[in-house]
């Protein structure tokens, strides 16, 4: 079976990518906010969230940045409004560990 210049195309498209710009603002936020937060016991982490676009595959990635967590995701919009919801919940829950109730 050969490959053709189009097929190249539409596997290079449907490559989920993380933008370097939003990870380090997030990360900024991050840090602005631990060390606002220097004088409590609080640990903090940030979360970059994007759309899903049909076209490419869902990302789910965890960094740690100096010490802090860092998560980039995804969410798809292209469903009923309890499918978005359920979402949610369950990247509260991977996130910060807790369900609700």
């Amino acid at each position: 079976m050969a490959i053709t210049i189009a097929d190249k195309i539409k596997a290079t498209c449907i490559k989920a990518t993380i933008y370097s710009h939003n990870l380090y603002q997030i990360f900024t936020y991050v840090k602005n906010k631990e060390y606002a937060l220097r004088n409590t016991s609080y640990a903090v982490s940030g979360m970059l969230l994007y759309a899903k676009t049909t076209t490419e595959e869902p990302i789910k990635q965890t960094y740690q940045m100096c010490g802090n967590h860092i998560s980039v995701g995804t969410l798809d919009l292209n469903c009923h409004h309890s499918e978005i919801a359920t979402q949610l919940n369950e990247i509260v829950y991977e996130h910060l560990g807790f369900r609700r109730s």
